[in-house]
């Protein structure tokens, strides 16, 4: 693959950043997911992180009761992260049965509950600006650590990967914000499997992706895939060219 690795001045400056509601600790209030009870861990305007003993489907909508000391906060949520979590005790013990981590998206806040939310965090609403996180996905040493360093220059947070089977965990860990995959003919069909496991998995199903494909044309019914798949491509690695694909990946997650 061709690789340039000239930087413009405005590629050289950090992409737009995730904006999002600061996140508040909210130790020893208790929280419902339907019929699923577990601590609140953490809360914004926007949505909160649950602890509980079930699972729920990712992607699935339900009533979140927050159960405050004077009065319980209703909300409509989504959850968008299930997670297997270690509960550690005093004295370092180990909680032994399962617990999750659940992750909501509010989707419905009525005023009243807006204005518990921002009681609970601390009576306003900040705003934290976060690098996005990429997962970069490459088995070629000198083009992942090309990649590597164009990503960071421009701002972003990367984690790389070499084995396609990890892409999902790696994913999960990491909280990526998009993937890059670098797709070679020399190196098939490693990389367009981490593709398909990437996208069949509903945990990381919707996560944004961009490919590398090297200046070769891809053929038509792998570029009918990845267009089926709103999947953005780059031919060329350039610090240009990976920053405007992943921007115009990142664009519908900006909030």
């Amino acid at each position: 693959m061709a690789v340039a690795r000239t930087m413009t001045d405005a590629t050289r400056r950090a992409p737009p950043r995730l904006r999002r509601s600061a996140r508040m600790p909210t130790p020893g209030i208790r929280a419902r997911i339907d019929y699923v009870s577990g601590d609140l861990i953490n809360v914004s305007a926007t949505g909160a992180l649950i602890r509980t003993g079930r699972t729920l489907a990712v992607g699935s909508e339900w009533p979140v009761t927050l159960d405050l000391e004077v009065r319980r906060v209703s909300v409509s949520g989504r959850v968008v992260r299930s997670e297997p979590v270690t509960v550690e005790l005093p004295g370092g013990a180990v909680l032994k049965r399962a617990a999750f981590s659940l992750g909501v998206v509010f989707t419905a806040v009525s005023s009243n509950a807006m204005q518990s939310l921002v009681q609970l965090c601390g009576g306003t609403l900040t705003v934290e600006e976060l690098p996005y996180r990429i997962l970069a996905v490459n088995d070629d040493p000198v083009t992942a650590g090309t990649v590597t360093q164009m990503l960071a220059e421009l701002g972003y947070q990367v984690r790389s990967v070499a084995d396609a089977r990890q892409v999902v965990a790696a994913a999960k860990e990491n909280r990526a914000d998009a993937v890059l995959i670098h797709l070679s003919k020399e190196r098939e069909p490693s990389m367009w499997w981490a593709l398909e496991i990437l996208q069949s998995d509903a945990t990381t199903a919707r996560l944004p992706v961009v490919v590398l494909t090297g200046p070769q044309p891809v053929e038509n019914d792998r570029a009918r895939y990845l267009a089926g798949r709103n999947v953005r491509i780059v031919t060329t690695l350039t610090a240009d060219g990976l920053n405007s694909a992943l921007q115009a990946a990142l664009q519908p997650r900006r909030r």
